[in-house]
């Protein structure tokens, strides 16, 4: 082998042992089984069809229950259905996994195929393949089943119809968002696949979902402990997959997500590239810390201590659309949410002095590129009783400005001051806010 080829294809990632004979072995790197146990694993089973068929089977199933297993730890409570089968006309499908949360609804369709060496070295013909049957493949069942469930959602009386025997409270969904998870890295291509669109290799108008690794799911899952974060990511995630293109992989968006919290001020709107690779150097260091036994900070998503305290009162509460409240929440940079405490005090005072209707509210207007509103209002404790009807006319206030699809309104008594919100309410547009204002 050509020394300069020894980054392509090394024979000792793949053959890390040195028999010395009368049973003894050495291996100079054992690291090499961790980074390479997959390879290594498929050159010995091989040669052996009936071998190579039940390790195929085995992996296929360890990342099905792996799956649902991550997902049902991540989001304690959800509804979670395995295995779903349906058919469009002749075909049958089956959906690996659907867990709802809340008004959330998530398709995830795992795929267990093995990734060969040429694909990975650049290989054209070998890498179409493993694209059209790990990336396109998953997306394109996940698709017809995404465009099912959003029309037995607008249209309920079609459920029979459409998803006969499907276990799960559909009535409750607003959003449906879709996954696909793999055991195995192709490289940096599943972590960003707007490259792919050069190709031709991907119809086009088809939205590829986004691709995660199992490895890398357990890890985003692990870093992001509040379900509400958990949500956001995977929401904002499968936007950025359809709009931006940037260069890194999936532990570079997660440390990226750390830093900014996805708040970019519309970047991917506007086709600016960007290169995060590194950014996942915050995490890497906790888990190499954690694996030698060190103790230290597990890093966090950066966030105000008002904006924690909202996000732990609502997923404490669990109410109908909490997801929404939060993914409003978590759309807010950090210094627009230091501001909008500061805000709320200044409402709160000069209620306390001047009664109702005195510099009661804050209307704070997202970016050109954001379709959330948020409402600041304060209120004397007399006027408690009139709140709802103030909530509702501030929401319609909101949405006169035609990129609002969507309003959250945080109430406080002024003289209460139920920390950190006394009254919250999430109205969308279009919709009766009569009938539709949900208050909690």
């Amino acid at each position: 082998m050509q020394p300069d080829s020894l980054l392509l294809d090394n024979p000792v990632w793949r053959k890390p042992l040195i028999n010395l004979g009368r049973g003894s072995f050495f291996c100079a790197l054992p690291q090499t089984f961790f980074s390479f146990i997959f390879p290594v694993i498929n050159d010995l089973v091989a040669e052996d069809s009936s071998l190579k068929r039940a390790y195929d089977h085995r992996r296929a199933k360890f990342l099905e229950i792996e799956i649902a297993r991550t997902f049902s730890n991540a989001f304690p409570g959800a509804e979670i259905v395995t295995g779903f089968q349906w058919r469009d006309g002749e075909q049958k499908f089956e959906n690996d996994l659907l867990i709802r949360m809340d008004s959330h609804l998530l398709l995830v369709e795992a795929k267990s195929g093995a990734i060969s060496w040429p694909a990975l070295r650049g290989a054209p013909d070998r890498a179409r393949r493993h694209i059209e049957d790990l990336l396109y493949a998953p997306s394109a069942q996940s698709a017809r089943l995404a465009d099912r469930i959003r029309a037995v959602v607008k249209a309920p009386e079609l459920r029979d119809s459409l998803l006969p025997n499907l276990d799960l409270r559909l009535d409750l969904v607003r959003t449906v968002l879709r996954l696909s998870v793999t055991l195995e890295n192709f490289a940096a291509i599943q972590s960003n696949t707007q490259i792919l669109k050069m190709t031709g290799w991907i119809p086009k108008g088809h939205k590829l979902a986004p691709c995660i690794t199992l490895a890398d799911l357990n890890v985003i899952f692990d870093i992001l402990e509040p379900p509400g974060q958990k949500v956001y990511y995977l929401r904002r995630r499968a936007e950025l997959e359809e709009q931006m293109e940037y260069l890194g992989d999936e532990l570079d968006l997660l440390g990226f997500y750390l830093a900014t919290g996805f708040n970019i001020e519309g970047t991917e709107a506007e086709g600016v590239g960007l290169n995060i690779v590194g950014m996942s150097s915050r995490v890497d260091k906790y888990f190499i810390a954690r694996a030698e036994g060190i103790i230290c900070p597990k890093p966090r998503l950066r966030l105000s201590k008002w904006w924690t305290d909202i996000c732990s009162k609502i997923e404490a509460r669990n109410f109908h659309q909490w997801t929404e409240v939060s993914n409003i929440l978590l759309g807010v940079p950090l210094q627009a949410q230091e501001n909008a405490y500061k805000i709320f005090r200044k409402l709160a005072t000069s209620v306390r002095r001047n009664g109702g209707g005195h510099n009661d509210t804050a209307f704070l207007a997202p970016s050109k590129f954001k379709s959330d509103a948020l409402v600041l209002y304060a209120f004397p404790e007399y006027q408690k009783d009139y709140r709802y009807e103030r909530i509702h006319r501030l929401a319609s206030q909101a949405f006169t400005h035609p990129q609002i699809e969507r309003c959250l309104v945080l109430a406080l008594d002024s003289k209460k001051h139920n920390y950190p919100y006394g009254t919250l309410a999430v109205l969308f547009k279009g919709e009766d806010l009569g009938k539709n204002l949900i208050v909690y």
